[in-house]
């Protein structure tokens, strides 16, 4: 992982992120026969998984590191955490297939 890299260089903690994006829930809902707290629940379940994986992974390598989960729309989450938690580096990822959200995010279209 190159945040975990990143972060052992400079001595640093890592903070991880995951967000239960409502606009996937709102677009899973419209082809499923699932309710939308089951879809919920099953991205939060996803999600905490990988962060366990990364907690692990990092302090495997040595980073301190603290895992979070929120929901809401990811650009707005990320930005109040980075500000809440005063980071100086925010690395994104995400899968292959971008939302429109993690588009935006991953062309610097995002601003506070």
């Amino acid at each position: 992982m190159a945040a975990t890299a990143r972060a052992q260089a400079n001595k640093s903690r890592l903070f991880v992120m995951h967000v239960v994006d409502h606009m996937v829930i709102n677009r899973m809902k419209r082809v499923s026969e699932h309710s939308t707290a089951e879809i919920e629940i099953e991205l939060e379940e996803k999600g905490w998984k990988a962060l366990y994986y990364a907690e692990e992974f990092a302090k495997d390598n040595g980073v301190p590191t603290m895992i979070l989960q929120k929901s809401g729309v990811v650009e707005n989450e990320v930005l109040n955490e980075a500000a809440r938690l005063k980071v100086d580096l925010v690395i994104l990822a995400y899968p292959r297939k971008l939302p429109g959200q993690a588009r935006r995010l991953a062309q610097g279209r995002l601003e506070k």
